[in-house]
């Protein structure tokens, strides 16, 4: 790293931003503190990646990984949905709620292939994301 002091505030701002992200959820707030914890601790450092991408930090070692999110051109709506679509991913074993998580996950995937169809309503290759 050429400057490690101002990379490392970079990314606390980002994990920050993260935070406040998933705080300004309802949905999240909705559902028992332990499917939060479970959730959190599984998908943190792919919302951090995300994060990253988003507001454009660069941390060598995830440069690749960086590069290509940049070179798909998100908005910021594409960024929510995204992060969205990982934070309620129903897999994570030990889940109270499974159901409502599928629900709320079927929900951001639909909103944000909705959100792409308004962007690109001719291109149809946009809509698989899975």
């Amino acid at each position: 790293m050429r400057n490690p002091e101002r990379t490392c505030q970079a990314a606390t701002e980002v994990l920050l931003k993260t935070i406040y992200f998933i705080r300004s959820l309802p949905s999240f707030h909705h559902l028992p503190g332990f499917d939060q914890f479970l959730l959190l601790r599984s998908h943190w450092v792919l919302l951090f990646i995300l994060g990253l991408a988003q507001e454009h930090v660069t941390l060598e070692n995830l440069r690749s990984c960086l590069d290509k999110l940049w070179r798909l051109d998100l908005t910021p709506k594409e960024y929510v949905y995204l992060k969205g679509t990982i934070l309620f991913n129903p897999d994570v074993p030990g889940l109270i709620n499974r159901k409502l998580i599928e629900g709320l996950q079927r929900e951001t995937q639909q909103l944000l292939h909705q959100f792409i169809h308004t962007l690109h309503p001719h291109d149809h290759s946009q809509l698989n994301i899975r």
